[in-house]
């Protein structure tokens, strides 16, 4: 996929519809490991290791801005052969879909959105830690200053309270970020992703919300430290006919933490109809949100 050797789940009836799983930031795949048996009974389940994670290449030489990496998802589809597709976004990914939405519209049936930055950013903390990783990534030299950065450690302090709960163990964190220590090449390419990362709101992005017009649910852990949850009500009330999920006792990485919910919400997002095409506009080009 646009040069890169790409991991990925690929799962259920090939004649189904299909929905596409992309994870987040610090994830893989196995983001959704609770949630694909029951999503691939009767549709087919695309979950990719991004570019960069999980068993994907990381590869510090490619480019990691926002409309590159929109438009990854798109020559993703074209890899399936898959024309258009249901979109269950978590997090990194959800702000990149978002994005897609807007550039792609033909090609998303239904989206539903799982805690992300999404439209907005993160917390003053929090944005000032991925602020700190862009800005170092923009230096001469950033791959060796990167492998100073304590940067596993600040994973797994990230994610203390899952990891406290037994929603992540050893071996899913692992699969996250053992990369981060183990692969050599894994500080470089962390270090081309993050210059190439800006933590700031993309106003194309809010403004957009009201041109959204595919069926789209957000399910909400409400003690997530890394987005205010303003993000989520700004989601709900500027994409036209959202429905908002909230989860009081959930956390950020609410599909491996209520699943049951994810699949509910899935599910009742797909018995929704879809919209009507715009039989008035022809033009499919991307647009860069």
């Amino acid at each position: 996929m646009d040069g890169l050797r790409v991991a990925c789940v690929d799962t259920g009836p090939r004649d189904a519809d299909a929905i596409v799983l992309l994870h987040g930031y610090f994830g893989s795949a196995a983001t959704w490991r609770h949630v694909v048996p029951a999503l691939a009974r009767n549709n087919r389940v695309i979950a990719p290791d991004w570019p960069g994670w999980g068993q994907s290449e990381r590869s510090p030489r490619a480019r990691y801005d926002y409309a590159r990496e929109v438009a990854r998802i798109a020559l993703l589809l074209d890899a399936c052969d898959v024309p258009a597709a249901d979109l269950v976004v978590h997090d990194y990914g959800a702000h990149l879909a978002l994005g897609f939405c807007l550039a792609y519209p033909h090609r998303v049936r239904r989206l539903c959105l799982l805690n992300s930055r999404a439209q907005r950013s993160f917390v003053p903390a929090w944005a000032a830690v991925f602020g700190f990783m862009g800005a170092l990534g923009r230096l001469p030299g950033a791959a060796g200053a990167y492998r100073m950065l304590p940067i596993a450690a600040l994973h797994r302090h990230a994610v203390r309270r899952e990891r406290r709960m037994g929603i992540l163990d050893d071996a899913t964190l692992a699969e996250y970020g053992g990369w981060v220590t183990g692969d050599p090449t894994g500080r470089a390419y962390l270090a081309r992703f993050f210059a190439d990362y800006r933590v700031a709101t993309r106003n194309g992005l809010v403004d957009g919300l009201a041109r959204i017009d595919c069926p789209t649910a957000i399910v909400w852990g409400e003690r997530d430290p890394f987005i205010p949850l303003s993000t989520a009500h700004e989601l709900a009330h500027g994409i036209p006919g959202a429905t908002l999920r909230l989860l009081p006792e959930a956390g950020h990485f609410v599909a491996e933490e209520a699943p049951e919910v994810v699949i509910d919400t899935i599910r009742r997002l797909r018995a929704r109809p879809l919209a009507a095409p715009d039989h008035g506009s022809s033009d499919h080009r991307a647009r860069t949100a």
